[in-house]
């Protein structure tokens, strides 16, 4: 079902060239789904370690007991899905600065409007809401990891 969410998604804000490539990481690789949603005033010095436990955790699940295929976490790539703004015609603005870091190794990105409701409507102004997908390797996900943290600092 998310799978089929994806790529209904893609279908109409990807370009028509790596639909089909991506419709193929889709449903022959072993992709992981990331949310990168939290609380927006998390301190940025926080933000790195939390994604360097993600890694931490598949490797400890992997070796549990319970597990019966532990191959089924060896991710090939990572699908995330986040969130920006734009004022007008300008710029991405992102609520989560490493965001940018893992952009930077996007092998697919794509994005979609999203509907702003009456009450937030007045707030807004011309500022409009989207969400973004994007897909990186894994490895690169997890070799990302000093990027962010330097980023932390630098934020």
């Amino acid at each position: 079902m998310l799978q089929q969410f994806f790529l209904g998604k893609a279908k109409k804000h990807l370009d028509s060239g790596n639909i089909k490539v991506f419709e193929n990481h889709l449903k022959k690789a072993n992709v992981a789904l990331l949310l990168n949603e939290r609380i927006i005033n998390i301190p940025p010095q926080i933000i790195p370690d939390m994604h360097a436990q993600l890694p931490e955790d598949i490797a400890f699940t992997k070796v549990q007991d319970d597990i019966k295929d532990p191959s089924e976490f060896d991710f090939d790539y990572v699908l995330i899905l986040t969130r920006f703004t734009k004022e007008g015609s300008s710029e991405r603005k992102y609520y989560k600065f490493e965001d940018e870091v893992l952009l930077t190794k996007a092998i697919f990105e794509y994005e979609w409007k999203t509907v702003v409701k009456d009450d937030q409507e007045e707030r807004a102004g011309t500022e409009s809401q989207h969400k973004l997908v994007y897909m990186i390797k894994y490895t690169d996900y997890v070799g990302s990891i000093a990027e962010i943290k330097q980023a932390a600092y630098d934020f």
